[in-house]
């Protein structure tokens, strides 16, 4: 991917610790970096949480692909939402901005979510799907795990420092000592996504629930 051309399309060109990473915002305000060369690969990131949590599988993968990772709506740098918007068309926007036909996607939870709605949406921009933890769009639990209750408590109430500290408490952000500092950074600053309404997040029009027989075949 030529460096011009991701500086005409507003991308800026930088160091961190010695290596070149260019970023960059779309023109519906997501934030997103670009690094490596060769095939493109997109990290997705899980809810409340931005695209520092790539930052590892970012270093690994640069060598040999072209890394993007970018901040959801509503997380990280990028904008909060105006108006109705799709996380899928945030994702696919990124990808027409900076000129890439097809890519590899990995997604985190909610990353997958998208991921997988994406891939379903355009198969044949879809390369390569790693899903970790995956949820799928149109699928109901039978079961709440525990600390759902006191999270919808704390939310209704809108008290969004407490919302974070039952989600960090929870197995979902159970993770090694190394990282834990990082997650509490991510999941207390990312706390302005509970003021979206969610009536604005609009989803595919039909959920990947309905449809996982076909994803075999976009994959072959």
């Amino acid at each position: 991917m030529p460096e011009r051309r991701l500086t005409r399309l507003g991308a800026t060109p930088h160091f961190h610790h010695g290596l070149l990473i260019r970023t960059g915002r779309t023109a519906t305000g997501i934030a997103y970096d670009v690094q490596g060369t060769g095939p493109a690969v997109v990290l997705i990131t899980g809810s409340n949480l931005d695209r520092r949590m790539w930052d590892a599988e970012a270093g690994w993968l640069k060598s040999q692909f072209t890394v993007i990772r970018y901040d959801l709506r509503a997380h990280g740098q990028s904008d909060l939402p105006r108006a109705p918007f799709s996380h899928v068309d945030d994702l696919f926007e990124l990808l027409d901005e900076l000129h890439i036909d097809k890519a590899a996607l990995i997604g985190l939870s909610a990353g997958s979510t998208i991921a997988l709605d994406a891939a379903l949406h355009s198969p044949d921009r879809i390369t390569r799907l790693v899903l970790t933890a995956p949820g799928i769009s149109g699928y109901s639990p039978k079961e709440r795990p525990a600390f759902f209750t006191p999270l919808v408590k704390a939310l209704e109430a809108r008290d969004y420092v407490n919302a974070a500290e039952v989600m960090l408490a929870s197995p979902l952000f159970q993770v090694p000592d190394a990282s834990r500092a990082l997650v509490r950074s991510m999941v207390t600053e990312n706390d302005r996504l509970w003021s979206v309404p969610r009536e604005l997040m609009t989803g595919p029009a039909r959920p990947a629930a309905d449809r996982l027989e076909e994803v075999r075949a976009l994959l072959r």
